[in-house]
């Protein structure tokens, strides 16, 4: 199948992740929107960024420190809120009810047995 992970994240986990965010009074990861997605059909159809003024970066000259950091900022928002969304529900309950959608995905396969570490860090708390 194409686009498997990009479809589950987008169409699947990513909002799950922006209900809570706004629960919590959090800020919502920014990214494009994704208008349809198909497995079987390996179509993935995206917002078109250029619209909003989107311009791809050319790597020839490195990235300036601005970049960097919008881009880790993110990469903490999104690492923050699945964190916080995964001790509101349980431990359990994430692996009970998202597991399929973890272990389906070939990307994950070998990131989800790394995420037992969360209830010792939770019970830390």
């Amino acid at each position: 199948m194409f686009f498997e992970v990009e479809i589950q994240a987008f169409q699947e986990l990513l909002p799950l992740l922006d209900s809570h965010a706004e629960k919590c009074g959090l800020a919502i990861f920014k990214r494009p929107i994704c208008h349809y997605g198909s497995y079987e059909k390996g179509i993935i159809v995206m917002e078109n960024l250029k619209t909003s003024g989107f311009e791809m970066l050319t790597f020839a000259n490195g990235l300036n420190v601005r970049v960097v950091e919008m881009v880790l900022e993110q990469l903490a928002l999104l690492h923050a809120t699945s964190y916080s969304w995964i001790k509101t529900i349980g431990f359990e309950k994430f692996q009970n009810d998202y597991s399929e959608l973890i272990h389906d995905s070939k990307y994950f396969k070998d990131f989800f047995p790394t995420l037992n570490i969360i209830p010792r860090l939770v019970s830390e708390k």
